[in-house]
C-alpha cells in the first residue's frame, strides 16, 4: 500500500504544539517548496488564518479559544471566527447595537480599518454617516440601521448628560466658569448663555471630555 508523502497530521502536530505557524513554517513541516500543497493539506482540517499581520498566520479552529465577539488573540497575533479583517468588520458592524468608529473597531481589533471600512462602504455592505466630529458605520439593512441609530444617538445623549453632571459636582461653585477667548472674557453658566460649552454639549461630541480639558477654562470661585 503507497503511504501518502504528505500528511496532514503533521501539520495538525505542529500547529497543536505551537498554536499557530506561517506559510514557510508549514511548508518545511511538509518538507515541500510549494504553497498549494500545505494549502490542501490544510484543507483536510478546520483552520483558520489571521486577520492582523496581512493573513499571515495559521492556526486550527479548535486551537482558538474565542471570546463573546469571536475574538482570539495569541502572542500579539489576532483571529477571528469570521477569518478575515473584511467580514470581521462586516459582521462586527451588522451585529452592533449602535454602530461603531474607526476608532471604536480599532480599539477592539488592535488593528488598523480604515481601508477595509471604505473597502465595505464603496460596495455597499454598510452604511456610513457622519455624526459631528466623526463618521460612525451602521448595517445596510434599512431596519437594523434605525435601530443603531437611535442607540447611537441615546449613547451621545447620555455622555452629554454625563458630562454637564461632572461639571456641576466638581466644586464648580453653581457650575459658573471664565472661558479665555481672543475675542472674549466673559462668565456664563453651564448652559445656553455660554454658547462654546453649551455647544458641546448640544452636539454630543464624544471627544467632547477631552476637548474640554484642552479649552483654558477659570473656575470662578
Amino acid at each position: 500500500m503507497k503511504t501518502a508523502k504528505y500528511s496532514a497530521y503533521s501539520l495538525k502536530t505542529l500547529l497543536l504544539k505551537y498554536k499557530m505557524a506561517t506559510m514557510e513554517e508549514l511548508k518545511n513541516c511538509l518538507n515541500t517548496n510549494i504553497n498549494m500543497t500545505v494549502l490542501r493539506k490544510l484543507k483536510e482540517l478546520t483552520y483558520i488564518t489571521s486577520y492582523s499581520h496581512s493573513g499571515k498566520y495559521y492556526t486550527l479552529q479548535a486551537i482558538a479559544k474565542f471570546n463573546n465577539d469571536g475574538l482570539w488573540s495569541f502572542n500579539d497575533v489576532h483571529f477571528s471566527k469570521y477569518d478575515t479583517l473584511v467580514n470581521t468588520i462586516e459582521e462586527f458592524v451588522n451585529q452592533s447595537s449602535h454602530g461603531y468608529s474607526r476608532n471604536e473597531l480599532e480599539d477592539i481589533l488592535h488593528v488598523k480599518v480604515q481601508e477595509q471600512l471604505h473597502q465595505l462602504f464603496k460596495i455597499k455592505k454598510i452604511h456610513r454617516e457622519k455624526i459631528d466630529p466623526y463618521y460612525v458605520y451602521f448595517s445596510s439593512d434599512s431596519n437594523v440601521y434605525r435601530k443603531q441609530r437611535l442607540l447611537r444617538q441615546e449613547k451621545i445623549e447620555s455622555i452629554t448628560r454625563g458630562v454637564a453632571t461632572d461639571c456641576c459636582k466638581n466644586s464648580w461653585s453653581s457650575c459658573i466658569i471664565s472661558v479665555s477667548s481672543p475675542n472674549s472674557g466673559e462668565t456664563g453658566e453651564c448652559s445656553e448663555t455660554n454658547p462654546l460649552l453649551f455647544n458641546g454639549l448640544e452636539n454630543g461630541r464624544e471627544d467632547f471630555p477631552s476637548n474640554l480639558e484642552k479649552t483654558p477654562l477659570n473656575v470662578r470661585k
